[in-house]
């Protein structure tokens, strides 16, 4: 038998992917049916797809990487000795549910009507799928079915169940609570923990099972109660486990690392999709960190393999568990980190697919956000190498404002990696880049932004994201790096002070609020910390921002954002620290003991494509004081 599913893509509705699976049948050619069963019936390739309901904190997706914000139908079938122009007719319904009902598991009848069953879900698309469906819950035949699925003498009837299931599941819910009410969950269950049940058929009711966690944050939250997210990761480490070393030997100079076997691939690639589908959150994830373990661990492995469908996945369902167990100490401590982990990850942020990069970046974003000797666990000494190329002009947006944020976290760390990134030239100069008014250039001479024509790649707004993350990378410099650190960012990036005074030449009334509350935070930071390191009595810096009027820009910022407290008193620190610098009166601060920054903070953000969540999500590391 050989199954193939395909995506299609329609205004970022779906992604392509096609999979195929040989699956042994018993045999095709010979089975026998009744008269009235004929004629037999095939289908052509369809999808049966919808969105799964969103939980809190959602908002609209991006267009990208949208096959995983469904839960997916099983539902294309080839080479089972059918005519492709033959459907099963809704009329000889009843008589399929006799032979069912009548029927031994081990008797072809058995066998021949459940396969009519699956066969007449899946020959219809988008409404009519969704009638068929009613259709055989109406034939009130789910406890037979229960029945059937956990025959596990019986592999090939098995499999068949469990993708009828996986088709009903991919419904309304409506459609689904039938199955929750039949027990359908605790049947997937033990195939996922029999033994003697088929890999083939444990990753077809992974499958089922993620098709009911795409239902709901309700149901997601039941599952993770009743282990379903380690059982299919406990089955996914195992045969990721049997199939590595072979994949080793076969890669030769290659060192692609294949899994060769068709239906193997398939399996790998289901139970690593219904992993990350399950990790979606939506309630108390944290509740549950220890079940989280054995799934990171396994996707871990998944990821491994050169299958770019394992990279997304996989990817996918990191993030998500990372974000899910963030804060959670316990889930760090016990968990059992591949050290080839992070050099895997820098090695897919090479790959020329966005479906890749993004997830893999939204993984390290969340890596990166913990604390710092948990974090470190992943880091790699090739990452700041591969980030600096992301963060070149060329890449697409949303790649590039990412791998900012990573950096940007990296850099909050507190550990040498300030000084590697001060040593990567290529970051500096993308930073420099990044600070200023996206699509204009600045004219000193007349002190205004000038827009470019030419400029027509992005959307403003996305771009201003990006300066605002290159922000982040200088206030989070400036608050850990020591005194040389900051000697060698100003060496380095000597048009800093300029480039951020220019900002505030931009119309105020235009700039987004939380650009510029950054700016005058790194404006801040950087007076503070170099008030002690000129021996001249003037801060070179602030008698430049006072030649270029800080002052007046100041107030016009305050006059425009007058109903922002918090903006109105941070310009009035900047204003009060430039000019109080500037009379000789630094001393007063105590600039030349300990001060205090705004701090370093490390921030994460999940993309959630699987539901259509989008979750920013700061976490202050706290006060730091230098």
């Amino acid at each position: 038998m050989c199954r193939e599913i395909s995506l299609a893509t329609c205004g970022g509705v779906l992604i392509t992917a096609t999979w195929t699976r040989t699956e042994c049948a018993g045999s095709p050619k010979t089975t026998v049916l009744p008269s009235f069963f004929l004629p037999i019936f095939l289908l052509q390739a369809t999808i049966h797809t919808r969105f799964a309901i969103m939980t809190i904190d959602e908002f609209e997706p991006e267009d990208v990487l949208t096959e995983i914000n469904r839960k997916l139908a099983n539902v294309s079938i080839t080479n089972l000795n059918y005519s492709s122009g033959d459907v099963v007719d809704k009329s000889i319904l009843p008589n399929v549910k006799q032979y069912l009902e009548a029927s031994q598991p081990r008797e072809k009848e058995c066998f021949t009507a459940v396969q009519m069953i699956r066969k007449y879900l899946t020959q219809g698309t988008g409404t009519a799928s969704l009638m068929s469906t009613n259709d055989i819950l109406q034939l009130d035949i789910l406890p037979r079915l229960r029945e059937l699925l956990v025959e596990d003498n019986v592999p090939d009837l098995q499999f068949e169940v469990a993708w009828i299931v996986t088709n009903i599941a991919a419904g309304t819910s409506a459609q689904v609570h039938p199955l929750i009410e039949a027990g359908f969950v605790p049947a997937l269950l033990e195939c996922l923990k029999a033994p003697r049940v088929s890999i083939s058929v444990k990753a077809q009711a992974a499958w089922a099972l993620s098709n009911f966690a795409g239902e709901s944050a309700a149901l997601r939250e039941e599952l993770m109660r009743k282990g379903a997210i380690t059982a299919v990761a406990h089955v996914l480490s195992l045969v990721c486990d049997e199939t590595y070393d072979e994949s080793i030997i076969w890669s030769g100079s290659t060192k692609r690392v294949t899994i060769l076997n068709e239906d193997l691939r398939t399996d790998i690639k289901a139970l690593t999709w219904s992993i990350s589908n399950m990790a979606r959150g939506g309630f108390r994830t944290a509740d549950f960190w220890d079940m989280y373990i054995p799934a990171f661990e396994a996707l871990s492995k998944a990821i491994l393999f050169d299958h770019r469908e394992l990279w997304v996945d996989g990817g996918w369902g990191l993030s998500r568990i990372l974000h899910n167990t963030h804060d959670v100490e316990a889930f760090y401590h016990d968990l059992n980190v591949d050290p080839n982990l992070g050099t895997r990850l820098a090695e897919l942020l090479v790959e020329p697919h966005i479906t890749v990069s993004i997830p893999i970046l939204r993984t390290l974003i969340n890596i990166t956000s913990a604390p710092t000797d948990q974090s470190m666990m992943f880091f790699d000494s090739q990452l700041l190498s591969v980030l600096s190329n992301l963060m070149s002009q060329d890449t697409p947006t949303c790649l590039r404002r990412d791998a900012f944020l990573v950096v940007a976290n990296l850099v909050a760390t507190e550990s040498p990696i300030v000084e590697q990134v001060l040593e990567e030239d290529q970051i500096l100069r993308e930073v420099e880049s990044a600070i200023g008014v996206p699509s204009h250039v600045f004219d000193p001479s007349t002190a205004t932004w000038a827009p470019q024509r030419y400029y027509v790649r992005y959307p403003v707004d996305e771009d201003w994201k990006v300066t605002m993350e290159a922000l982040w990378i200088v206030c989070n410099l400036l608050t850990v790096g020591c005194d040389a650190h900051i000697t060698a960012l100003l060496e380095s990036y000597r048009q800093l002070p300029t480039d951020l005074m220019s900002i505030l030449y931009y119309d105020h009334d235009r700039i987004p609020l939380n650009t510029i509350t950054k700016t005058i935070d790194a404006m801040i930071d950087l007076v503070k910390r170099t008030n002690n390191l000129f021996n001249e009595d003037i801060n070179p810096i602030t008698q430049h921002w006072i030649e270029c009027d800080i002052g007046n820009q100041l107030a016009s910022l305050q006059q425009t954002h007058s109903g922002r407290q918090a903006f109105v008193e941070s310009c009035l620190e900047l204003n009060d620290l430039v000019y109080q610098c500037s009379n000789n009166v630094a001393a007063m601060f105590g600039l030349a003991n300990r001060l205090t920054t705004t701090g370093a903070n490390k921030r994460r953000v999940l993309h959630g494509l699987e539901d259509g969540d989008v979750r920013l999500i700061e976490n202050a590391v706290g006060k730091l004081t230098i």
